[in-house]
């Protein structure tokens, strides 16, 4: 089976080269690397047709291609890439943005291996230089490996995603295209109405590792795109525990305004917190980032608000 890993690059010239590199220490050498610039308007091509040129940067590949495309967006290129795959293959995605370590492809490939399953969600943590961000997105993966364990995935990313050309065939028909981002999630809600093998890799070896968001409004703006599409899904699990978040954590904070007159109900919280530190830190010590411990229980007494905060930015980019 050929191994195509897709790189889709939008104004990333100060991310690209070391994405690169990345990609040239593979352990594993025979997969075939796509580039592709989405009508960067900065440097971001130049860069990438310079590293190329670099004395035995293509003897790392089996072969290798770069693409400069329009501004029609990561799933558009995706989409189209895979339509001139005619053989079943494996597709590896990330993000110009990412770092992956060198045994990456090599144990999301051995995973499909072992498992034959259409998709494979690969672990993916936020670089320890934005702590607070890098704590919250713990509880992300949480739910990523929880979830696959259950039978039943709720979430996937674009920075860490592998999946069959053919399981991605058997899906498009049940692919939401007209909405723009999120053909991740997108193609995973279509792969469990069609009731296709979907697994988590936990290895700590396939460990992706994503920048933060430089300034709170970009945070926000980034979550509330990823939370909006949830109104997409055909998937109602989905759905459904989205809303059940939502609700959880207004109720976390009705309670902070009864708190003076029934003390006893700051209980919840503390279960809350209890729950948060135990989860989160378990989670730290397998993505290797037990530097975050310390800044899980800020985290956790400020999610309700962000998670809140979140939902009221989707309902305001709604009414717009």
């Amino acid at each position: 089976m050929d191994i195509y890993v897709i790189v889709c690059a939008y104004n990333e010239a100060q991310n690209v080269e070391s994405m690169l590199e990345a990609l040239q220490s593979q352990t594993y050498k025979g997969f075939n690397l796509i580039l592709v610039d989405d009508g960067s308007t900065d440097s971001t091509y130049q860069i990438m047709e310079q590293k190329t040129k670099t004395l035995h940067f293509t003897d790392s590949f089996k072969t290798f291609t770069l693409i400069r495309s329009e501004h029609i967006g990561k799933d558009e290129n995706v989409r189209r890439i895979v339509d001139t795959i005619k053989e079943n293959a494996l597709i590896l995605l990330t993000d110009a943005d990412c770092l992956q370590p060198d045994t990456w492809v090599e144990t999301m490939y051995m995973e499909h291996i072992k498992t034959k399953a259409s998709m494979l969600i690969g672990p993916v943590k936020v670089s320890e230089a934005y702590p607070f961000q890098a704590t919250e997105f713990l509880s992300t993966q949480i739910v990523t490996r929880a979830s696959a364990v259950l039978g039943n995935p709720l979430i996937c990313g674009g920075a860490n995603l592998a999946f069959t050309t053919d399981g991605y065939r058997l899906s498009e028909p049940y692919m939401i295209t007209d909405k723009p981002n999120g053909a991740d999630m997108y193609l995973l809600d279509a792969m469990k109405q069609t009731h296709q093998s979907i697994v988590a890799v936990t290895s700590a070896a396939a460990i992706v590792v994503t920048k933060g968001k430089n300034t709170l409004c970009s945070f926000l703006t980034q979550r509330t795109r990823w939370a909006g599409k949830a109104l997409n899904y055909k998937s109602l699990s989905i759905t459904i525990t989205a809303v059940l978040v939502l609700l959880l954590q207004v109720f976390l904070i009705i309670i902070l305004f009864f708190a003076p007159f029934h003390p006893k109900i700051m209980y919840f919280w503390m279960v809350k917190v209890l729950m948060d530190l135990d989860m989160l830190s378990y989670m730290a010590v397998k993505m290797n980032s037990t530097k975050l411990i310390p800044y899980i229980l800020p985290v956790s007494v400020l999610y309700p608000f962000y998670v809140v905060a979140v939902f009221i930015n989707i309902i305001i980019n709604r009414l717009k």
